[in-house]
């Protein structure tokens, strides 16, 4: 068969089919409306305002046993602070207010004519278990909570507490004041 006959006979076979399909009518189940209706608007007057709140919770938020109950600024006061000599510079000073961040606080001290920042932070108990990087040696510390160990850093010396609920740890200048400092945070880490 030539070619022009193969198509010819393709084009009516497909003619034959679409004139079939027309004539058999609406399909039995129409297409189902799936966007739905929008509800009718409220009337704005019945409605209250809606208030976000973006500041943190106030204090009594923390959960029990919650470490400085939940306030890491209370871990240390300026008199710790104070009764503290820093790398042999002199005792130090707060020199403003505590910054506080979700998970520590950072006292802003100056001592001797430097300024510097004592940091408590929270910890895990992996952080406690591996304080050190690659070599750094860690000191095992006794009469610090339940457990404590120091790690030097670059910039300082950071005590790692174990207490009955938590685990913490306070970065100073050099290990007498971080030891120092920790003890007295370990003291109050049970608050609640």
């Amino acid at each position: 068969m030539p070619f022009a006959c193969r198509a010819a006979t393709l084009a009516m076979a497909v003619m034959a089919s679409l004139a079939v399909a027309a004539c058999d009518g609406p399909a039995e189940d129409p297409v189902p409306n799936t966007v739905g209706s929008l509800p009718e608007p409220s009337d704005p007057g019945t409605l209250l305002p809606v208030v976000v709140e973006t500041d943190p919770p106030g204090e009594g938020t923390a959960p029990p046993g919650a470490l400085f109950a939940g306030n890491f600024c209370s871990a240390l006061t300026e008199d710790d602070i104070g009764a503290v000599v820093f790398s042999g510079l002199g005792r130090g000073s707060v020199t403003d207010v505590p910054t506080v961040a979700l998970d520590g606080c950072s006292y802003p001290v100056a001592a001797g004519g430097e300024d510097f920042f004592v940091v408590v932070t929270a910890r895990s108990q992996g952080d406690f278990a591996g304080p050190g990087t690659t070599d750094e040696v860690i000191d095992e510390l006794s009469g610090i909570g339940d457990a404590a160990r120091g790690v030097n850093r670059a910039n300082g010396y950071e005590v790692y507490v174990k207490v009955p609920n938590g685990w913490f740890s306070v970065l100073t200048p050099d290990a007498t004041s971080a030891t120092a400092l920790a003890r007295r945070a370990a003291e109050r880490a049970d608050q609640g």
